[in-house]
């Protein structure tokens, strides 16, 4: 029925728990975040680049649970991780909003030539 390589159970429900715990606290900080600046807007998408990858490991740890490999990478993947966060504390947001665009004109994808 199952070889010896079977996925526990409760893998995919632990992947989401951890990204849910991950976005609930990116949702707080952002919420006590008054300006932004390009830098934060950077970390920020290195930081959700970096939650893409927590199925991916879970999923990997799930069909080889005793492979010491599938769990390294499942713990790089959470190390990055973490360390993303940490780097997205310690800058906080910025004393400088993002400059005001120069005109009021509405942005368009394609600005005429003239």
């Amino acid at each position: 029925m199952c070889s010896r390589n079977c996925a526990p159970p409760g893998w995919p429900a632990i992947s989401f728990l951890i990204t849910r715990m991950y976005w609930v606290a990116h949702r707080d900080l952002f919420m006590q975040v008054q300006w932004v600046n390009r830098d934060v807007v950077w970390l920020n998408l290195l930081f959700l680049f970096t939650m893409g990858p927590i199925p991916f490991g879970a999923s990997v740890l799930g069909h080889y649970p005793s492979d010491p490999i599938a769990l390294q990478l499942y713990g790089v993947i959470m190390v990055v991780a973490s360390i993303m966060r940490l780097v997205q504390l310690t800058t906080g947001s910025s004393d400088k909003p993002l400059p005001e665009p120069v005109t009021n004109q509405p942005r368009t994808a394609f600005p005429s030539a003239s």
